[in-house]
């Protein structure tokens, strides 16, 4: 971590592309308002958690944005992403 509130990944692709990252619960949570890791999924897409749209976040001007990415040009290079907010969703399907 480089602060309390920010988390830094480092990671590279074999060729370029994007990479996307997005923080999780660790199925501690009471409240039930951020996607845990267990309820990202594949299907459906209506989902709040449904993993494609989960990943990639929401882009907010200011203060706020969970988009968290990286454009790749080079391949075999380091990217650093630091993350520093969780996206608050409505509830998963199924919870309450």
């Amino acid at each position: 971590a480089l602060a309390e509130d920010v988390i830094q990944v480092t990671l590279q692709l074999n060729e370029p592309g994007t990479i996307w990252c997005q923080i999780s619960d660790q199925d501690a949570s009471a409240t039930g308002t951020f996607c845990e890791y267990s309820d990202v999924k594949d299907s459906p897409t209506s989902d709040p958690c449904y993993f494609e749209t989960w990943i990639k976040g929401v882009a907010r001007a200011g203060t706020g944005s969970t988009e968290f990415r990286a454009d790749v040009h080079i391949p075999y290079q380091d990217y650093d992403i630091d993350m520093n907010m969780i996206e608050n969703v409505v509830s998963p399907a199924g919870v309450s």
